[in-house]
């Protein structure tokens, strides 16, 4: 069985080696973007969007009472012969409740939203929990690996073939008797 390397080129490693760092310094950066921009989506959502929706909650309450209130005071003023209808003032009671009736169903999605979006985020953290322990570990390890294998193929490549090597009676020749030499001379 053959002990000799069949190396083609040497530097194909460190060249390897470099794609490989590249790789594996952009894929952090993309994770840790991906999570950034994830992490701010869901604090949009929890946050930002909750607040809103209360904001718009609180705002159409006041809108309900202050339209309650107008219609109440209206059916209040209005002389006992005179039949009106007060179709404008129930019509933006009813505008009102609906507004109230959409925010509270929003803020309830947003509820929702920010569950969903927490449990989302906990299955994308574990199904990249692979690459990320293979990027902080691995992938160093397999660096420092390639790098002594670069460093002993150079080195191998500048060392001496070994005496055994150079030897005829191993190699399957023989070796010239001084009778043979001495013919070859002449």
């Amino acid at each position: 069985m053959s002990r000799s390397a069949k190396v083609q080129s040497i530097d194909s490693l460190p060249v390897f080696a470099a794609s490989v760092r590249t790789f594996g310094e952009e894929a952090s950066v993309a994770l840790a973007e991906l999570e950034a921009e994830i992490n701010r989506a869901i604090q949009w959502v929890r946050y930002d969007q909750k607040e809103y929706w209360a904001q718009q909650i609180r705002q159409a309450e006041n809108e309900v009472a202050e339209a309650r209130l107008s219609l109440e005071r209206k059916q209040m003023l209005q002389d006992p012969d005179e039949r009106r209808s007060f179709w404008e003032e129930k019509q933006a009671l009813e505008a009102a409740q609906r507004r109230l009736r959409i925010s509270r169903e929003k803020l309830e999605a947003v509820r929702r939203w920010t569950h969903l979006l927490d449990r989302e985020f906990m299955e994308y953290k574990g199904s990249v929990a692979p690459l990320a322990g293979w990027l902080a570990t691995d992938l160093p390890r397999g660096l420092a690996l390639l790098k002594r294998l670069s460093g002993a193929l150079e080195s191998y490549v500048d060392s001496e073939p070994p005496a055994e090597a150079a030897d005829p009676l191993r190699t399957g020749q023989k070796e010239m008797t001084n009778d043979e030499k001495q013919m070859s001379k002449e």
